[in-house]
């Protein structure tokens, strides 16, 4: 008889645990969300071969009445730039281009950087400057932030300035890099980066709910789209052509989750090789809000945390968005969560090593 009670207590605790672990998550999420104002966030976990749990938490707009759904838009920013290095990748592995080409070939308008290599331009080690971090661009955004302009009008800001070193000689995070990135993928294959994006990679996977556009989006998405916000400013207008092939893409936390899966299954998206190649890194310097030690590959960062070992991931920020995910090789376990709201240019709450990162890490 004890033994039978004893039986019938582990398979109940065995059940519960798992439930009430969910459950602490969800209450954290929900707790963190208000303290922090955010008007809505996702967060999705997913264990092995174990389905995910999503976590909703909020409204589409701020002070809102309509819950989000794992369907809903939000911009992920720089988290583009995997997709970037990976069509790139995929160019190379079938005989298309070599990553360590120079680009003169393809810019001659820009004899300055003939010997950069796309390889350099994708590993933020090319010494390109960044078009966002100039007066021209920013006076842009404020007064003119709807407005259409092409690519190649942004890399042009970028040239006006001066290199920040030799190619090869330091790391620097520019967004001309994967401007030109997106440009040369259009000049090796004829074809846009939208219909590229969409025939490698958001049919095969079924990213439905996954865009991208260098212009702004239409009434049909803009509505699927959680309303993003810079301290109490409704952003969600500003057009995506600002970002373009460096940040300018929409995705669901359902989609997120399932691009990361297949970045990291060898086969899914890119060979073996290739998945080497995108985790070939360098060290990356001090700056504020990313954590210290990070190392930055073919578009996409690592780092060394104790207890977790190396882990992969992007923390891409745009327009009020903050999106993220993570892959935990040794935990077998990824995470991704994007929210809608940054205030006082805090826009880093969910970089590793944050607060609402190390607490999801502790309870998962």
């Amino acid at each position: 008889m004890l033994k039978k009670i004893s039986l019938l207590f582990l398979l109940i605790f065995s059940f519960n645990t798992p439930a009430k672990s969910v459950e602490n998550i969800s209450t954290f999420i929900d707790q963190w969300r208000k303290v922090n104002h955010i008007p809505a966030i996702a967060v999705a976990i997913k264990i092995g071969r174990e389905n995910p749990n999503y976590y909703l938490k909020g409204t589409t707009t701020l002070n809102g009445k309509t819950k989000i759904n794992a369907h809903n838009l939000f911009g992920i920013g720089s988290i583009t730039k995997t997709f970037i290095a990976a069509t790139l990748l995929q160019l190379q592995e079938t005989h298309k281009v070599n990553l360590d080409d120079s680009i003169g070939k393809y810019f001659p308008e820009y004899p300055r950087w003939r010997k950069i290599s796309i390889r350099q331009l994708l590993n933020m080690t090319s010494g390109v400057p960044n078009f966002t971090r100039t007066e021209a661009f920013k006076k842009l955004i404020e007064h003119e932030p709807t407005k259409y302009h092409p690519i190649s009008f942004f890399v042009d800001l970028a040239y006006g300035q001066k290199d920040e070193f030799m190619p090869g000689k330091g790391w620097y995070y520019s967004n001309t890099n994967y401007y030109l990135l997106g440009l040369i993928i259009e000049k090796i294959t004829n074809q846009s980066l939208a219909l590229e994006f969409q025939q490698r990679f958001f049919k095969p996977l079924h990213l439905s709910n996954t865009h991208y556009s260098i212009n702004s989006y239409p009434m049909s998405i803009y509505k699927q789209q959680i309303h993003a916000y810079l301290d109490n400013k409704d952003v969600t207008r500003e057009n995506p052509a600002y970002y373009g092939p460096a940040g300018g893409m929409l995705m669901s936390i359902q989609d997120l989750l399932i691009w990361t899966e297949a970045l990291f299954t060898p086969g899914k998206i890119l060979s073996r090789h290739s998945l080497d190649e995108l985790m070939q890194t360098h060290a990356v310097p001090p700056s504020p809000a990313k954590p210290n030690n990070s190392r930055y590959g073919l578009g996409i960062y690592s780092l060394n945390i104790p207890g977790l070992g190396i882990i992969w991931w992007y923390t891409g920020v745009i327009n009020g968005y903050s999106s993220t995910f993570m892959w935990i090789p040794n935990k077998q376990t990824i995470l991704v969560a994007q929210i809608d709201r940054w205030k006082d240019n805090n826009f880093g709450l969910l970089m590793p090593r944050q607060n609402f990162i190390n607490t999801i890490l502790e309870k998962i």
